[in-house]
């Protein structure tokens, strides 16, 4: 999959995660074996803020939120690099591979726990900074 089409995050039980992984690209993948355990979902509006954001994040971590979703996430980026918080405990999923400017930085993260019990696949098949 090109790494300049956008992305949406799926997180789907271990059961239908065979049947979906044969006919997507698998870029992250989590097993959920408890499909029974409802997921606990996090959403904030961090404001681009730096300790909002981390605030968000730790938050939500210590809380054991599976699901993290950030509206007005801090980015950055340098002539190289295109930068975002992160937290241990999360893979994190953008709508954008690479970002040079606020013209094409993200405006959402998502991030999801790492946990053997959760799944999650990224798809890119927009071009939207705002969705994820």
């Amino acid at each position: 999959m090109p790494h300049h089409m956008n992305s949406r995050t799926f997180v789907l039980p271990a059961q239908l995660h065979q049947e979906h992984l044969r006919a997507s690209w698998n870029r992250y993948s989590q097993t959920r074996r408890d499909d029974k355990k409802p997921l606990r979902v996090f959403q904030a509006n961090v404001g681009k803020i730096p300790p909002a954001h981390d605030c968000a994040l730790a938050l939500a971590g210590s809380e054991r939120y599976d699901i993290v979703l950030l509206q007005e996430s801090w980015t950055a980026h340098t002539d190289t690099r295109s930068m975002t918080k992160t937290y241990p405990a999360y893979d994190t999923f953008t709508p954008v591979e690479t970002w040079d400017s606020n013209d094409t930085r993200p405006r959402v993260m998502t991030y999801v726990r790492r946990d053997l019990k959760l799944l999650a696949d990224q798809f890119r098949p927009f071009q939207t900074r705002d969705i994820l």
